[in-house]
C-alpha cells in the first residue's frame, strides 16, 4: 500500500513524498538527541559538539545553522502543505454550505471552512498549527555556540633588560606589591609579600614565565597597547603583557648608572629609607641597593560590567589611570597618542603615608620623593599570543521539544495520507479542482447566475431572502487587485501590520536612547549595541531562547498574514486568466489535458521572493535581537555582585560551559533601525501589486465557492441525427497540433467519427461534462455553433446569452456591455 501511494497522482503522491522527509528528519532527530543525552548526562544537559578556535566555531555554527534552517523551512512547508489539504473542503461540504445559502473558500484558507468540514480534519489541522509554534521559537536555539572573551591578564612592568636575564625580584624596584588594601583594587589581585619569594608560587611563577617567555611575545607599539589593556577591551587573541618602561628624563638618574636597561636602585627609587627597612626588606630577599629590572607585576583582569554600562580594569592605576572606570567603547590605536608618560602612583594620596600593614606586616611603605620619582615613560609592550576557544553545542532540552513537535507532524501526516477519505470525497485544494467538479456536477443552487460576483454573493445568495435568479444586464468596469480580497480581510491585515510596526517604531527609539548608534561598529555585536538589563547563568538557557524568540513569532506570524495576501491574489490572477484565452486546469489530480499543480496556490515568482525576504528579515532580526553565550570572565552581572557577594554561582557541569559562562540577551541598534525600516515599507508592496489593473473581465471572486460554481454551468451541446452528440475534440497541448473530431453516444460509449447535429435532445449529459472539464477551458460567452463571435452578437442581440466555462467547441466570445446574461 505504502508504494502504491508512490504511484498516484495528485496531492497523495506529494503527501506521501512529504511523509517519507518527515519521518526521516524526525528519526535522524531522535537518533541525535539520544546521542547527545548519553554523552552529556541526560536530556537536561547541553553536549559539546566541536570545540576549538573561534573562527573555525563560527563557521561551524554557520553551517549547522543553515542546515537547520533549510530543514526547518522544509518541515513548515509541509506543515502548510497538509495545513492547505485539511482546510480544503470536498465537494460534499461545499454542497452542504451551499444548501445552507453558506460561502466556503476555495484555494485559501478560512476558519470559516470548517464550520463544514468532518470533524477529525480540524483537530488535525490544530495539531499541526500548534506543532509549528515551538519550531519558530526553538529550533534554532537548539544549537548554541560561545564566544570567548577573556577578563583575566597578568602584567609586567619592567625595563629592557628584564627580557634579556637581568636580575630582578618582586615586588619590584618600588616596592609596591600587587593589590594594596586601600588603593581601590587599582593594582590588581592582592598579593602577599611570602608569594614573591615562594617560587612555586602562582606569583612568582607567573613572573618568572615573563622574564623567559616575554622576548618572543607579540611586539605592540604604545597606541596598540593601550588600546589593548588600558582601555576596556577583552582578551581574545592576547593574553599576558609585558609594559618596557624606563624613567622619564627627569628622573633617569633613579636607574642603575652603567645599564639603564637593568632597572632600578630602590634605595634612590624610595624616599626615607632607613637601615632598619632595609633590614627588613632584605628578610623577604630585597636588596634594596641592587639594581632591579622589575618595577611591578600584578594579576589583572578587565570585566564589562552591563547594568552600569562600563567596565571595571583592576590595574588601571598601574597604567597612570584614575579611579573612574573607562568607557565601555573599545578605543582604537589610531585615537590614541604614539607616545604616553605616566606617573604609576597617580591615583595614590601618599601626603597620608598609607598604612599597608596587612600586605607587608608591620613595615610601612617608604613612599617615594620627588613627584617625578614614579614618572614613567612607555616605550612598547610584548603581549602573548593566546589561541581562542569557542565552543557549538546542542541543547538537549531544546532539541526534545523539537523532536516531539516534528514527530508530532509526521504522526499527522501519516493520519491525513492514510485515513483521509478517497475518490470523491477529495478536497478541493485548488480552484482547478473545484472548476472541474462543478463542471462534472453542475451546482443547482447557481443556476441561471452567471454573472455572479463575490460582491454580488451578499445580495443575492447570503441573504434571509433568496433573489430570483434571471438575465442580468452585464456591465464590465475595471477592477484592480485590491478587490480580489474582501474588505474585511485588508483592514485585519493591515491592522497586523500596523502592530508589528509599531512596536518594531517603539523598539528602535528605546535601543536607540538606551545606546546610540556610534558609526559603522555597531554593525558588529560589540557591547555598545547594548544588553539585557538582566543577566542569566547558562542553566537558564531555555528561557534566555524563549525570550530573544519573541521578535522571530511576531515576524513569522506577519508572514503568514503576507503569504495570506498574495494567496488572495495569486488564486484571483489564476481566476482572472480563463477569461483571456483557452487554459487547461490546474488540478490536484490532472485527468485528459489537464496539468498538474507543482504548487498548491503561491507560484515561485511569488512564493521564492517571498520566502528570501522571510529568511531575511529572520537573519537580522537574530543580528538585532541576540543571546550571547560568553565565556572568558570577560563579562559579570555588576560590580556589587562580583566585589562584594563574589562571583554568581558557576553553572552546572551539564550545561557545557566553562564556569565563568554566561548567557546574555544582546541587540543592535543598527539591525533594529533596519528590522524597523523593513517592517515599515513591506506593507506597501501588497498595495502596490494590488493597484494594478486586472487585464481579463471574469467577475471577481476566484476563491469563492458561489461564484465558481455560478460560472461552470457549461451548455448543453449540440444533439447529433444518431442519437451522438458532439464532444469537444481532443486536441494536444500544442496549438497548433491536428485535432480528430471526437463524439459521445448517449450510453458515453466514444466513437471519432465526425457527425451531423439531429433532432435527439434527450441526451446523457455526465459523460460529456467530464470530458469538458479536461480540454482546456476559456470563460465568456458560449455558443454551440461556429458562427464568429460578431455573427453571434448580432444574432442574438434580443436573447440573453450565456456566461460560463467553455471548450473550443463553444466558440468562447467576450461579454459585451449592455448585453443581458442568465
Amino acid at each position: 500500500m505504502t508504494v502504491s501511494l508512490f504511484k498516484e497522482k495528485g496531492w497523495r503522491r506529494i503527501s506521501a513524498y512529504n511523509t517519507v522527509g518527515v519521518c526521516v528528519f524526525a528519526s535522524v532527530l531522535i537518533a541525535l538527541l539520544a546521542w547527545s543525552a548519553s554523552v552529556s548526562g541526560g536530556l537536561s544537559s547541553n553536549s559539546i559538539i566541536f570545540q576549538g578556535r573561534c573562527r573555525k566555531s563560527q563557521l561551524v555554527n554557520l553551517w549547522l545553522h543553515l542546515l537547520l534552517n533549510v530543514c526547518s523551512t522544509g518541515i513548515l512547508a509541509s506543515s502548510n502543505f497538509f495545513m492547505q489539504i485539511l482546510n480544503a473542503p470536498t465537494r460534499v461540504d461545499v454542497d452542504r454550505a451551499h444548501s445552507k445559502y453558506e460561502v466556503l473558500s476555495i484555494g485559501v484558507s478560512s476558519m470559516r471552512n470548517f464550520l463544514y468540514i468532518d470533524g477529525h480534519k480540524p483537530f488535525l489541522w490544530l495539531l499541526f498549527l500548534l506543532s509549528s509554534f515551538p519550531l519558530h521559537v526553538f529550533f534554532n536555539g537548539a544549537i548554541f555556540s560561545t564566544k570567548y572573551l577573556g577578563g583575566s591578564w597578568h602584567l609586567t612592568v619592567a625595563s629592557e633588560g628584564f627580557l634579556a636575564g637581568a636580575p630582578y625580584v618582586g615586588p619590584g624596584a618600588v616596592l609596591w606589591a600587587a593589590g594594596a588594601a586601600d588603593m581601590n583594587s587599582s593594582y590588581g589581585g592582592t598579593v602577599s609579600l611570602g608569594e614573591y619569594q615562594d617560587s612555586k608560587s602562582t606569583t612568582a611563577r607567573a613572573i618568572r614565565y615573563a622574564a623567559e617567555n616575554g622576548k618572543r611575545w607579540k611586539r605592540l607599539e604604545v597606541s596598540d597597547c593601550l588600546s589593548q589593556y588600558l582601555y576596556c577591551s577583552p582578551r581574545v587573541d592576547l593574553g599576558d603583557v609585558i609594559l618596557v618602561v624606563a624613567s622619564n628624563s627627569s628622573a633617569d638618574y633613579l636607574m642603575d648608572s652603567k645599564d639603564n636597561s637593568l632597572g632600578w636602585n630602590s634605595s634612590r627609587v624610595m624616599a626615607n629609607l632607613t637601615e632598619d627597612q632595609e633590614y627588613r626588606w632584605k628578610q623577604y630577599g630585597v636588596d634594596v641597593r641592587s639594581a632591579n629590572s622589575l618595577w611591578f607585576a600584578a594579576n589583572c583582569s578587565t570585566s564589562g560590567i552591563k547594568n552600569e554600562n562600563s567596565c571595571h580594569q583592576s590595574c588601571l592605576g598601574a597604567f597612570g589611570g584614575n579611579n573612574a572606570s573607562a568607557v565601555y567603547s573599545a578605543k582604537s590605536a589610531a585615537s590614541i597618542p604614539s607616545n604616553y608618560t605616566f606617573n604609576f602612583f597617580s591615583v595614590v594620596n601618599r601626603t597620608s603615608q598609607p598604612n599597608i600593614s596587612n600586605i607587608y606586616g608591620h613595615l610601612y611603605w617608604p613612599d617615594v620623593y620627588p613627584e617625578d620619582t614614579a614618572t614613567l615613560d612607555l616605550q612598547y609592550c610584548l603581549a602573548e599570543p593566546v589561541l581562542d576557544v569557542c565552543k557549538v553545542g546542542v541543547s538537549n532540552t531544546i532539541l526534545c521539544i523539537v523532536v516531539i513537535c516534528i514527530c508530532v507532524k509526521a504522526l499527522g501526516c501519516i493520519i491525513v495520507l492514510f485515513l483521509l477519505p478517497k475518490s470523491r470525497r477529495d478536497p478541493l485544494v485548488v480552484s482547478g479542482d473545484a472548476i472541474a467538479s462543478f463542471i462534472r456536477n453542475p451546482d443547482k443552487t447557481t443556476i441561471g447566475r452567471c454573472t455572479l460576483d463575490k460582491h454580488k454573493v451578499k445580495t443575492e445568495i447570503t441573504v434571509k431572502y433568496v433573489t430570483v435568479a434571471g438575465p442580468t444586464q452585464w456591465v464590465s468596469k475595471p477592477r484592480r487587485w485590491l478587490t480580489a480580497i474582501r474588505t474585511k480581510i485588508w483592514a485585519r491585515n493591515y491592522a497586523i501590520f500596523i502592530l508589528v510596526t509599531c512596536v518594531a517604531c517603539s523598539s528602535f527609539i528605546i535601543v536607540q536612547v538606551a545606546s546610540p548608534m556610534r558609526g559603522l561598529h555597531n554593525l558588529t555585536d560589540h557591547l555598545s549595541n547594548g544588553m539585557s538589563a538582566l543577566g542569566n547563568t547558562p542553566d537558564s538557557l531555555l528561557s534566555s531562547v524563549f525570550s530573544v524568540s519573541v521578535p522571530q513569532i511576531l515576524l513569522s506570524f506577519t508572514y503568514m498574514v503576507y503569504n495570506s495576501t498574495f494567496t488572495h491574489l495569486s488564486v484571483e490572477r489564476e481566476w482572472n486568466s480563463y477569461s483571456l484565452g483557452y487554459r487547461p486546469l490546474r488540478v490536484t489530480d490532472p485527468k485528459g489535458q489537464q496539468r498538474s499543480t507543482y504548487r498548491l496556490q503561491l507560484p515561485y515568482r511569488y512564493s521564492i521572493p517571498l520566502i528570501s525576504v522571510s529568511i531575511l528579515l529572520h537573519w537580522v532580526c537574530s543580528n538585532a535581537y541576540y543571546i550571547i553565550a560568553l565565556e572568558g570572565g570577560y563579562y559579570i552581572l555588576d560590580i556589587d555582585t562580583h566585589y562584594s557577594s563574589g562571583i554568581p554561582k558557576p553553572p552546572s557541569d551539564k550545561t557545557g560551559f566553562s564556569p565563568e559562562g554566561f548567557i546574555i540577551i544582546g541587540y543592535s541598534t543598527f539591525m533594529v533601525l533596519w528590522l524597523f525600516v523593513a517592517v515599515v515599507v513591506l506593507p506597501f508592496v501588497p498595495l502596490g501589486l494590488g493597484y494594478r489593473t486586472m487585464p481579463g473581465r471574469m467577475p471577481p471572486g476566484g476563491s469563492n465557492s458561489f461564484v465558481i460554481s455560478a460560472a461552470c454551468h457549461v451548455p448543453n451541446p449540440t444533439p447529433t441525427s444518431d442519437g451522438n452528440i458532439a464532444v469537444i475534440r481532443s486536441r494536444s497541448n500544442s496549438q497548433q497540433g491536428d485535432s480528430t473530431a471526437g463524439t459521445l453516444s448517449a450510453n458515453g460509449t466514444s466513437n471519432h467519427e465526425d457527425v451531423e447535429p439531429g433532432p435527439d435532445e434527450h441526451l446523457n449529459m455526465e459523460p460529456y461534462l467530464v470530458q469538458a472539464s479536461r480540454e482546456p477551458l476559456r470563460w465568456g460567452v458560449t455558443k454551440t455553433s461556429s458562427l464568429s463571435c460578431e455573427e453571434f452578437i448580432n444574432l442574438a442581440a434580443d436573447d440573453a446569452g450565456h456566461l460560463s466555462f467553455g471548450t473550443r467547441d463553444h466558440h468562447v466570445c467576450d461579454p459585451v456591455d449592455g448585453f443581458f446574461y442568465s
